[in-house]
């Protein structure tokens, strides 16, 4: 059986090099973007089975890029929203359901590793 795709969306390197390494430790295939444009470009070609999204980026942010992929593909692609910024500061005011978890930057290890045992069979 194929190991399932999640897809990093972070401008910041640093990020996407810690997360690439816990989730190829979890046992996922994964693929990293600097923009939401580059990755929904992607998405034409490999639906992921989660994202990962930085809320606070260039080109489109995290709430966007989670708009386009909910209409896209609805709850079958869960998103998680990363930010140095509390859930209180950012904009999630009627956000679309396949947002399922929001990180707070620095985030734990242990965190996401829970993460993807919750929301990727």
């Amino acid at each position: 059986m194929d190991k399932e795709m999640m897809y990093i969306v972070d401008d910041q390197l640093g990020i996407r090099l810690l997360l690439r390494e816990i989730i190829l430790d979890a046992g996922f295939e994964v693929k990293e973007f600097e923009n939401g444009k580059e990755m929904l470009e992607e998405c034409e070609a490999l639906k992921p089975a989660f994202v990962f999204v930085d809320y606070n980026m260039p080109v489109m942010n995290g709430r966007h890029i989670a708009e386009e992929l909910d209409k896209r593909f609805g709850d079958e692609v869960g998103v998680c929203i990363m930010s140095g910024f509390s859930i209180q500061e950012t904009d999630f005011k009627d956000a679309p359901s396949n947002i399922k978890e929001f990180l707070e930057k620095p985030f734990d290890v242990a965190e996401v590793k829970t993460l993807l045992k919750q929301y990727v069979s």
